[in-house]
């Protein structure tokens, strides 16, 4: 039709827009990186009164951890763990450390991870953290990835404490951070091929064989 009828988050996704596009020339979004291979792991969490983060490369373990000022007390869960985590991108980029990298970032919040991905939710704040993501990225080459990990394993890594300013459990206590997260084995290694059994239990062939 001519006309439409202009939906409530038309004003946001004008603003994004505006920022995304407010450069003289087009913006490049790389599909790996390039000259300098660097990973980057960062992995975060956030209570009620604190948060935390830990990232390693190959010189080692960086941690910080601090309590939310009074104004952000009252945020949401979801806020806290994105906020605390673009926090400590944003300060990556200003040391130059995101230049041609590749940042894996570990995070037990699905919410954000299908926000970054998506693109949308129905909060304004979170949307505005997934967007400050994607200006780093266009502004350093960088690739983020979010990666959603079980609660549980946040808890053995030590991240969940460490935002409780507990600095004793997982990679705080000295085991190698990229054992809580083995991004080399596929899902069914990771659970000892109890995905390939339990898929045979009722996808058979004809003739009545596991698939």
């Amino acid at each position: 039709p001519k006309l439409v009828v202009a939906v409530p988050r038309l004003r946001e996704d004008i603003k994004a827009l505006l920022r995304l596009t407010d450069t003289p020339h087009p913006a490049i979004s790389k599909c790996r990186v390039s000259t300098t291979a660097v990973a980057l792991y960062l992995m975060g969490d956030a209570s009620g009164q604190g948060f935390g983060s830990g990232l390693w490369d190959g010189s080692g373990l960086h941690y910080e951890a601090a309590n939310w000022a009074i104004h952000c007390k009252d945020e949401t869960s979801n806020w806290k763990e994105a906020c605390n985590l673009k926090f400590r991108i944003e300060a990556l980029e200003a040391r130059g450390k995101l230049k041609n990298a590749e940042l894996f970032v570990l995070s037990d919040n699905s919410v954000f991870e299908g926000t970054f991905y998506k693109g949308h939710s129905t909060s304004k704040k979170l949307n505005d953290i997934v967007l400050d993501l994607r200006m780093v990225e266009m502004r350093t080459g960088c690739i983020i990835h979010i990666i959603h990990i079980a609660g549980t394993r946040m808890k053995r890594s030590g991240m969940d404490g460490l935002s409780r300013g507990d600095l004793l459990e997982g990679m705080m206590a000295g085991i190698n951070p990229l054992s809580f997260i083995p991004l080399e084995l596929s899902a069914d290694a990771r659970v000892d091929g109890r995905i390939t059994r339990w898929i045979s239990s009722w996808w058979k062939h004809k003739n009545g064989r596991a698939w």
